[in-house]
């Protein structure tokens, strides 16, 4: 087996929605022991796509407790013009089908198969026999097809493009991260699942560089026949999911990801449809004023449409009412060349992430080294503060942690990572009377 294909594959399969069956394995080898592939492969959702690429887990009947990485090509022809009659689909014509793999481990390269599932899957659609040989061939000798392999990106690389689209959320669920929060990811209807699980992907890689001692678990696609699984889990996960439903299940979730519909790059860096945040209670939850700033000034070279700046904005809580009259305070009492204190210069904590768009290695490699020394120092100076402290901080203690004195939520954050890090209850001061602000 070539470099090219590290993880070994243990199994291979052709999922097929049939009109009178619904989701059925038409061909496999080796998945007999494997658990509910057929809807793995065709999730809730994916008939709206004409292709895409889903990744997954996957466990054996045999053992729940092992799980497997699966990766899934889908195409459909029910966007063909043959397949109509007088206008209307003639559904005993329409084909959709997924071809699949499992890889005994989870590994980066395993996103390189997606293009050869596509050439394979394809040519065999294109086939009137639909002879399944060239899927035995490759799955007895899984080297790369050459022909295959275009500029496909990996998951990885799109971190770049969903750190603009998140705006400072990403500053909230890295906050969420380091609070061992589940999150979800919910795909909109008719978006696609490839960039929805990168989403879920990079987010997994910040965990993995900010949080390394958190064993978070990467579920990648789930769906209602997950429901018991998420239940049982006992770390907290990222997954993605098209399935509505889950989201009144409150108990599954800390944080949800709410993705408006995306089925390419241009329109997930398109302004004017961002990204929401909600927790398990239905609340909306947005980014801090003092996390827009640190996004503004830090992942400047991200934003590079300024009709993003208006969308920016919205993503951020309003400026509290007492941060409000102390800022014109300050600014009609000296004219506005004077800020109070708790506006600090970004320049002193870290340089302006350098991004290079010719270089997304380069990008992705800039931004995780920066939530990973964020995180780092996040923790050693709260470690310092509660060393000096009773039981109790002052709001202008989050200033040191360059966090959001203003900010209740950021107060909760304080609060709750105390507890859960350093075994430590403690109160931010006057909580409750900024939330009567």
């Amino acid at each position: 087996m070539s470099e090219f294909h590290t993880s070994p594959i243990i199994g291979m399969f052709l999922a097929k929605f049939d009109m009178k069956k619904g989701n059925i394995i038409e061909w496999q080898r080796d998945c007999d022991d494997f658990k509910n592939l057929e809807f793995k492969a065709l999730p809730s959702g994916i008939h709206e796509l004409n292709d895409d690429i889903i990744n997954f887990k996957v466990t054996k009947e045999s053992n729940e407790h092992e799980t497997f990485r699966g990766i899934a090509y889908f195409r459909q022809n029910g966007f063909d013009e043959d397949v109509r009659k007088d206008g209307q689909i003639d559904r005993s014509l329409v084909q959709m089908y997924s071809l699949g793999l499992i890889i005994k481990h989870d590994e980066l390269q395993t996103d390189q198969y997606a293009s050869d599932l596509e050439y394979l899957l394809t040519k065999w659609l294109s086939d009137a026999e639909h002879n399944t040989d060239s899927f035995d061939a490759y799955y007895d000798n899984p080297q790369p097809i050459p022909s295959s392999h275009d500029s496909r990106r990996k998951m990885l690389e799109y971190l770049p493009f969903w750190s603009a689209k998140l705006g400072p959320l990403i500053l909230t669920i890295w906050k969420s991260l380091l609070l061992k929060k589940r999150i979800l990811v919910l795909n909109a209807p008719g978006g696609s699942f490839d960039l929805c699980n990168s989403l879920a992907f990079c987010i997994s890689a910040i965990a993995k560089n900010a949080t390394p001692e958190t064993p978070y678990e990467l579920l990648y696609t789930v769906g209602t026949i997950d429901i018991d699984q998420l239940l049982k889990l006992e770390t907290p996960y990222i997954a993605s999911t098209s399935d509505e439903v889950l989201t009144y299940r409150k108990e599954l979730y800390d944080i949800i990801v709410k993705l408006p519909a995306l089925s390419s790059i241009e329109q997930m860096i398109e302004p004017g449809i961002p990204i929401q945040l909600y927790n398990s209670e239905g609340n909306e939850v947005r980014a801090t004023h003092h996390d827009l700033e640190v996004f503004t000034f830090f992942f400047q070279t991200l934003i590079r449409d300024a009709a993003l700046s208006p969308q920016l904005t919205t993503q951020a809580e309003p400026l509290s009412w007492l941060q409000f009259l102390i800022d014109n305070f300050y600014f009609w009492l000296t004219a506005g060349t004077i800020k109070p204190a708790y506006y600090k210069d970004l320049n002193l904590i870290d340089e302006p992430i350098s991004l290079d768009e010719d270089d997304m290695a380069d990008e992705t490699t800039h931004i995780l080294q920066y939530f990973k020394r964020k995180s780092e120092a996040l923790r050693t100076r709260l470690s310092e503060l509660l060393d000096s402290s009773g039981d109790s901080l002052l709001p202008a203690d989050l200033l040191i942690l360059d966090l959001d004195c203003f900010s209740q939520q950021d107060h909760r954050f304080v609060e709750q990572l105390s507890r859960q890090s350093f075994d430590r209850s403690i109160t931010v001061r006057s909580s409750n009377y900024w939330n009567l602000l």
